[in-house]
């Protein structure tokens, strides 16, 4: 399936979009600033995968992609599925022990399942107890639901919380840290929101242009807590449907994504301390925020939150809402202001 591919050059995606019969989205960069072209063709775009289709991998590039999954838990074992029918225990890499993986074709998706507590270093113990992490794969997109990689075959069902709860639980920190080959998150569900959860998930993930399905509507401490930091290719956020929020759970989201010129709405009317904090930091290329809210008075609940972002644009305000101030910690100096409308 490749109704996403990455050129090598904004001329060649020019050519292969312009000829193309199906539904298509390009990307390429010009000296370093990603370019986009989307063609809508008479294929129909393939169904999204639901919470019933479990985590994959896939290559949607023209050249040959690694898998490689560090195992910090020695007994885990990690199936793979190239059809989510036949499923088989993903090879150990040659010459490294706690590693196991393989090569992606283009074209190809691997569905992986297994069973695990958290996918990363357990930041908040201070113990640097080892997890499991993708650290030094390259592929280019990312799908399914993301709960196959915590309770194996068994993960329909389990959308409501990751199976370690705690303080800090970091369930998938850092999981794709600094994998400059991913460009898609778009079919990725992550279902359920723990403390810290997704720190860092994404961090200097600099092609990720489409980000995964955040369905939460009830948050927890740090769950997205800079999440997409440094994700200076992504142009589509994700929708952010919660209405209860928790202390830190957007704080430095999108810390310098600098290609963002639009985020979905913010529905929830009341905001927690440190909520939005640095949110949309150094997003030097947004310039249009909607934001429900009616009562900002948690402690620094928008402390810098929109500090660098463009010198113009648009706010869409509650039409209830008078309290808001001029700045880096309220409405952008320089941006015009709407009521939002029914």
């Amino acid at each position: 399936m490749k109704y996403l591919r990455k050129f090598d050059s904004v001329s060649d995606m020019d050519t292969e979009i312009a000829s193309s019969e199906i539904n298509i989205m390009g990307l390429a960069y010009n000296n370093g600033v990603p370019v986009m072209r989307i063609k809508s063709g008479d294929s129909p775009v393939p169904p999204m995968p639901t919470l019933s289709t479990p985590f994959y991998v896939e290559n949607i590039t023209n050249d040959v992609e690694e898998l490689r999954i560090y195992i910090g838990y020695i007994e885990m074992n990690i199936e793979y599925s190239t059809d989510n029918v036949h499923w088989n225990t993903l090879p150990t890499l040659p010459d490294e022990e706690y590693r196991v993986g393989m090569s992606i074709n283009p074209g190809d998706k691997i569905y992986l399942r297994t069973r695990a507590n958290y996918w990363c270093d357990d930041y908040g113990s201070g113990e640097g107890t080892p997890g499991n992490s993708f650290e030094g794969s390259q592929f280019s997109k990312v799908g399914g639901n993301i709960m196959s990689l915590f309770y194996g075959e068994n993960f329909t069902g389990e959308e409501t919380e990751f199976p370690t709860q705690g303080e800090w639980t970091s369930a998938l920190g850092g999981i794709f840290r600094e994998n400059s080959n991913l460009i898609d998150a778009s079919e990725l569900i992550i279902p359920a929101t723990a403390n810290g959860c997704c720190y860092e998930m994404f961090y200097n993930c600099s092609s990720l242009t489409i980000a995964p399905t955040l369905p939460a509507e009830t948050l927890a401490k740090d769950c997205y807590h800079r999440m997409f930091y440094g994700c200076s290719s992504l142009v589509t956020a994700p929708a952010l449907p919660a209405m209860t929020l928790a202390r830190h759970c957007y704080d430095s989201m999108f810390i310098y994504c600098s290609s963002l010129t639009t985020v979905p709405e913010l529905p929830a009317t009341t905001l927690v301390d440190y909520c939005y904090e640095y949110m949309f930091k150094d997003c030097t290329n947004l310039n249009y925020i909607k934001c429900l809210a009616t009562n900002i008075s948690a402690s620094q609940c928008t402390n810098n939150w929109v500090k660098n972002v463009a010198s113009t644009g648009t706010f869409v305000k509650n039409s209830s809402m008078s309290n808001w101030t001029t700045g880096q910690n309220g409405i952008p100096s320089g941006w015009t202001v709407q009521d939002a409308t029914e």
